[in-house]
């Protein structure tokens, strides 16, 4: 290089000369002309549009979801239609497990118990609950504290809090009988799980104090979403307490209301674990659900296919209570 320098001019030939051999040299390197030609290819995520794309990648859920929900759910329905005998083959029977259903007096029996459960657990939890919320929404002291309280019996699981029941619901060394005792509010010892009149009462406080924190949850986040402007212009408008509650929180929380209310009735409508921790559907069938019939038809007397079109039916009475609420809380949101 410098040696062309010194000729005078032939420093530009002599780096024309080599930028033509480096150019030949790319031309003929296979491995540098196939880069060339890659780079010039299009992926195959950008041929395809972002619906085909968001496919894509919630494919691998929704075959997991198949396998864990639907399928499940094809196999109860094919079941219902179905009789297992002896040798547990199943045989095609048609419609015979849903016309005996509907001649089944237990049916009829266990399904009320079911919606007394239900009704009652939900209307304690959801008016307390709705209590609890309001109150920790104001900016109290020890607001933080009273909300880690409140929320505590949410924390333990269904069983463990059904034990502890038990032993206060005990009629012997039971603390609710003692505390009750002492106030004077009875002259005896009740037997809360063994009397028939008691023991459906007893199991759905039970529900309710454990489902109460949930319905807090979801009450106070919605009550947290309604902006605080509202009601400072209903203050400064006159409008009381009791106006602000039914005219500004009662009609902004309907969304909230409406979702608390609909999975706090799921859930008690096919609660199980309460019921059979405490009285197993006892004394006698007092506290017999439609869900522990089912498990009773399946599992002791091997029923299988009347159990399956004994959950059908339940289904569809979920059904018919979501599309109930529907439309009771149907607003402008929705």
């Amino acid at each position: 290089m410098i040696a062309c320098e010194q000729e005078g001019g032939g420093y530009i030939n002599s780096s024309l000369s080599i930028l033509l051999i480096q150019e030949d040299h790319i031309m003929f390197n296979p491995f540098i002309s196939s880069v060339k030609k890659n780079t010039n290819k299009v992926h195959f995520f950008d041929r395809i549009s972002e619906s085909r794309y968001g496919f894509l990648i919630t494919l691998p859920s929704l075959l997991i979801l198949l396998m864990v929900a639907v399928y499940p759910v094809l196999r109860v329905i094919y079941m219902s239609m179905t009789e297992f005998g002896i040798t547990m083959q199943a045989k095609f029977v048609g419609q015979k497990n849903f016309f005996e259903i509907f001649t089944d007096i237990n049916f009829f029996r266990y399904t009320r118990n079911s919606l007394i459960y239900t009704l009652g657990a939900v209307a304690i939890s959801f008016t307390v609950g709705m209590i609890i919320a309001l109150a920790l929404n104001k900016n109290l002291r020890f607001t933080g504290f009273l909300r880690i309280i409140a929320l505590w019996p949410w924390a333990i699981p269904p069983v463990v809090a059904s034990i502890t029941w038990k032993w206060m619901y005990n009629d012997v060394m039971g603390i609710l009988n003692d505390l009750l005792l002492r106030c004077g509010l009875i002259s005896q010892p009740l037997s809360w799980l063994s009397n028939g009149s008691l023991a459906l009462a007893s199991l759905l406080i039970v529900h309710a104090w454990i489902d109460i924190p949930f319905v807090i949850v979801l009450l106070l986040a919605g009550l947290k979403s309604i902006p605080q402007e509202l009601y400072e212009a209903a203050s400064i408008d006159g409008a009381s307490n009791w106006k602000q509650f039914t005219k500004i929180t009662l009609p902004l929380l309907k969304p909230t209301m409406m979702v608390t209310l609909l999975i706090s009735t799921a859930f008690a409508f096919r609660t199980f674990d309460i019921v059979f921790t405490l009285t197993r559907g006892g004394p006698g069938d007092a506290t017999e659900l439609l869900v522990t019939y089912i498990y009773n038809n399946a599992f002791q007397f091997l029923r299988f296919g009347y159990s399956s079109a004994l959950s059908v039916i339940m289904v569809i009475i979920t059904i018919l209570i979501v599309l109930f609420y529907t439309k009771v809380f149907r607003t402008n949101y929705y």
